[in-house]
């Protein structure tokens, strides 16, 4: 396998020709074939957890970047071959003070962003103290290449935060289990297909679909054998899993973003985890009443573990 990567970064204007460098391969955290959305979403993460360790804001996904990056990295698989995509920044909405670009050829899903974060350059676009917003494209030659572009730009931050959203969540009867979702799609989508199989149960909390300072990845898992899903606030137990049991456990990606639990942010309530050893699933509650209910009523079929996350209070349910 031959791994590649090469940067450019440009200030608002400028017309300097792009400036290379190459880096060897990084070891691959875990070997899983995501889908163009998954990638997205586990690369984005990614990028903001270096950002986050660097002590910079996270940068957030935005549309258009990411319909430049795709086209890319289309363009690359195509020709089989790794490049620049010339004018990529006379594509970005008016209004960027800087641009930058990051492709890499060969690398896994799981550790390109290694491999940027292993070169100068490339490290240098992740690491922009201004960048604001970021575009990735992800595709797959005909000889089952890979070709990974990010597109950083720069814009004026707007006032104030990004609103909370509201989690849906649902119960099955029949797998003993419950799901949540930020997605209003999704959750009309399950209404309206799988009625007889999950059971509305309404908004669980609330959360953001764009990371904000002080927040995290909500990771998200399937299990076909179990039938149900599994959520980790924390990237070591997401490595952990993707890594021990990828029969079981199919990374799905970032299902929104939540406080850790260990986080100090006024105005946040913990997220209590239980495991059903039986009924071989977690649930997951921001009600103090319930999970306190749980915990007493039904400690044979829950087994209390940890506070898993934290989110708003302002949308938590009342004791």
């Amino acid at each position: 396998m031959v791994f590649l990567i090469c940067a450019i970064s440009l200030p608002h204007q400028a017309h300097a020709s792009p400036s290379v460098s190459t880096a060897g391969p990084a070891v691959a955290r875990a070997q899983v074939v995501l889908g163009e959305e998954a990638a997205r979403r586990y690369i984005l993460a990614e990028t903001n957890e270096a950002r986050s360790a660097a002590g910079l804001a996270p940068v957030s996904a935005h549309e258009v970047l990411n319909e430049v990056a795709q086209s890319c990295s289309q363009t690359q698989a195509a020709n089989d071959a790794m490049a620049h995509c010339t004018g990529y920044q006379s594509r970005y909405p008016v209004g960027w003070t800087a641009a930058s670009e990051n492709v890499a050829m060969g690398y896994s899903v799981e550790s390109v962003v290694d491999g940027w974060m292993n070169s100068e350059g490339h490290r240098a676009n992740i690491l922009r103290a201004d960048a604001t917003h970021l575009g990735i494209g992800y595709a797959v030659s005909s000889s089952g290449r890979p070709y990974y572009t990010q597109n950083f730009a720069s814009y004026p931050r707007a006032v104030g935060v990004a609103a909370e959203v509201p989690i849906f969540r649902f119960y099955s009867p029949a797998y003993r289990g419950h799901f949540y979702t930020a997605s209003a799609a999704e959750r009309d989508m399950i209404r309206e297909r799988w009625a007889d199989v999950w059971n509305y149960e309404g908004s669980a909390y609330t959360a953001f679909t764009t990371q904000v300072p002080g927040t995290v990845p909500l990771f998200r898992f399937w299990s076909a054998e179990y039938a149900g899903h599994f959520y980790t606030a924390h990237a070591g137990e997401r490595d952990e899993v993707i890594r021990r049991w990828p029969d079981v456990w199919s990374y799905e990606g970032v299902a929104y973003y939540v406080y850790p639990s260990e986080s100090t942010v006024p105005q946040t309530v913990p997220v209590a985890r239980f495991w059903g050893p039986t009924v071989r699933h977690h649930f997951y509650t921001a009600s103090p009443g319930e999970s306190d209910y749980v915990r007493q009523n039904w400690s044979s079929t829950w087994v209390y573990e940890s506070t898993a996350f934290r989110v708003p209070a302002a949308g938590a349910p009342p004791r």
